[in-house]
């Protein structure tokens, strides 16, 4: 008997699932395709494993790549050579994406405990709770937060600004191109993943230092899993005044390293680098719309409060609460990244987020079972996809297999993006619709449309 492994990789576009599907390339995808060819080349005489499946950087984000580690016994060399010839004619299936097939010396990499199981690496893993510094001013608060005299705020009925402060405003702003851009370049230079809180602190004390700027306090509460959360008011305001909550995040999809591949850099008029327009701009332009209200002299009916928070990218669990409150004292809130469109018009309605996470579980005498499940189901969730209607589901994570042999467990994680109500009921009753078609395997669901859209009024 000879044994051979093999080292397939599908290559795709990242994209945001979000913001732009129709810009990427699902790797993932492009792998259940591939494995189900592959499937196809498993006969007597020449038996074949799919030992593990490995693909993707975060749900919300298309695939650019997946790995699958498959094994082939075979009665000797030239039953391996032709099956190594018919592996050649394998084909992705979806446009745009690729397939490199190399011959492997070792095994699948065994997966590393919970980190990995998630999709993430082991290096990506969250710090353990920390401590304020001795400079760290913001503490964690019982109860409602309060800013001023924590009294009922005053409702804003009208509060326009007149063109003559628009003009100067915006002339304000101009004579600060130059600065911006070097502030927005410098905080697209540090790298602020999600999955590695560490790396947010340096961000917060940027934005600490620039709201300096303009008259404004910033503390800092840190967090138990996420890098923490920055709160911005300015250092003299008017009691009793209402308040206007700003919302900002700087964490970013992207992994450490990735400035390697992805410079940040300004090539006809635009700047480009990871997390430059999710939402490190947005952040930027709240600072010196702030500065320039304070070098003008103007203070606005409701006085501006911003938060900063470094988990959005993965559903703001911790920082959810704190959020809630100070919107109970708000008079009206912004969500300040940056608005899609050459025209930039604020934004009345948002889709609604979920997130599902599906297992497969085989029996040991299942074979390949588990991945033909893996493949038929990632491509079914695919097909629920509906771009005419803002539907959009993507498959931003699998993980499958920790032994040799054919691989008898796998998970995937589903992003979801949905522009109502009812959209949303439908798209969760279809995920949980879904069932495996073999005996020898089961499926646990969970998850659900945990943000809710916001639909237009």
């Amino acid at each position: 008997m000879t044994t051979q492994r093999y080292l397939l990789t599908t290559r795709g576009k990242a994209a945001h699932s979000g913001l732009a599907p129709e810009e990427g390339i699902s790797a993932i995808l492009a792998m259940m395709h591939v494995l189900q060819g592959v499937l196809q080349l498993d006969r007597d005489g020449q038996r074949v494993s799919i030992e593990a499946v490995r693909g993707g950087m975060r749900p919300n984000v298309i695939a650019p790549e997946c790995q699958a580690w498959i094994r082939v016994d075979a009665a000797g060399t030239g039953e391996i050579d032709a099956f190594h010839a018919a592996l050649k004619s394998v084909q992705p299936v979806v446009p745009g994406a690729s397939l490199d097939v190399e011959v492997a010396s070792d095994a699948a990499p065994v997966l590393d405990g919970d980190r990995q199981q998630a999709g993430l690496p082991v290096s990506a893993m969250a710090s353990e709770p920390r401590s304020a510094s001795a400079h760290d001013t913001f503490q964690p608060v019982s109860g409602r937060i309060r800013l001023g005299s924590g009294r009922d705020p005053v409702v804003l009925q009208d509060a326009v600004l007149t063109s003559a402060w628009a003009g100067e405003l915006g002339a304000y702003l101009a004579s600060q191109e130059a600065e911006m851009l070097a502030v927005l370049m410098e905080l697209a230079r540090l790298e602020t993943p999600s999955s590695q809180p560490e790396t947010q602190r340096p961000a917060f004390d940027l934005l600490a230092r620039e709201l300096a700027k303009a008259g404004y306090n910033a503390t800092w509460w840190p967090g138990r899993r996420a890098g923490g959360m920055l709160l911005a008011y300015p250092g003299t305001r008017p009691r009793h005044a209402p308040v206007q909550l700003l919302l900002g995040h700087c964490d970013t999809v992207w992994p450490v390293g990735t400035l390697e591949a992805m410079p940040v850099h300004v090539h006809d008029g635009r700047l480009s680098g990871p997390g430059v327009f999710d939402m490190k701009a947005g952040l930027v332009q709240t600072l010196f719309a702030l500065r320039a209200l304070a070098a003008l002299g103007l203070r606005p009916p409701a006085t501006p409060v911003l938060l900063v928070n470094s988990d959005e990218e993965t559903g703001s669990g911790e920082s959810t609460r704190v959020i809630e409150r100070l919107a109970r004292i708000a008079c009206r809130a912004f969500v300040m990244e940056p608005a899609l469109g050459p025209a930039g018009k604020l934004k009345t309605a948002r889709k609604g987020v979920g997130q599902f996470r599906l297992r497969l579980a085989g029996e040991q005498s299942a074979g390949n079972a588990v991945t033909a499940e893996l493949a038929r189901l990632i491509q079914a969730i695919f097909d629920l996809n509906d771009l005419s209607r803002g539907i959009t589901l993507n498959v931003g994570l699998v993980t499958a297999g920790a032994t040799t042999g054919p691989m008898r467990e796998a998970e995937f994680v589903v992003d979801a993006r949905v522009p109502d109500f009812e959209s949303a009921r439908r798209v969760e009753a279809a995920v949980y619709a879904l069932e495996p078609g073999l005996p020898s395997v089961s499926l646990e669901t969970s998850g659900r449309v945990t943000r809710l859209p916001l639909e237009r009024t």
